[in-house]
């Protein structure tokens, strides 16, 4: 997903909701997560931990397009973030953000 699209959410839920930043801590609290947001800079056997972590407790996942650097700095912390999950989205508005990312996927396939 691209930056421009998910920045407005990160912001949003990093300020009103609560937001757990980085490899071990998202394992830890997938369960009951809203969405969980992968960058780029995560090495391949983390994106598959994560993804098959993820479908095993259905919590949807979003790939951001763009590394760790900027996903920390759009979720609003001043260190590098390769996955973060969202626990509760406070006024962020999940459901936009799976719609998008879902209309990105179909675009990307075609």
């Amino acid at each position: 997903m691209e930056t421009r699209l998910i920045e407005p959410f990160l912001k949003s839920a990093a300020k009103t909701g609560r937001v757990t930043f980085g490899m071990k801590e998202t394992l830890k609290a997938l369960k009951g997560s809203k969405v969980v947001v992968l960058s780029t800079s995560a090495t391949k056997n983390e994106r598959d931990l994560i993804r098959t972590s993820c479908k095993s407790v259905n919590v949807p996942l979003v790939s951001f397009d763009d590394t760790s650097v900027v996903l920390g700095r759009l979720a609003g912390v001043g260190h590098p973030v390769k996955v973060l999950a969202v626990r509760s989205a406070g006024d962020a508005d999940v459901d936009k953000l799976l719609r998008m990312a879902n209309q990105e996927s179909v675009a990307q396939k075609i």
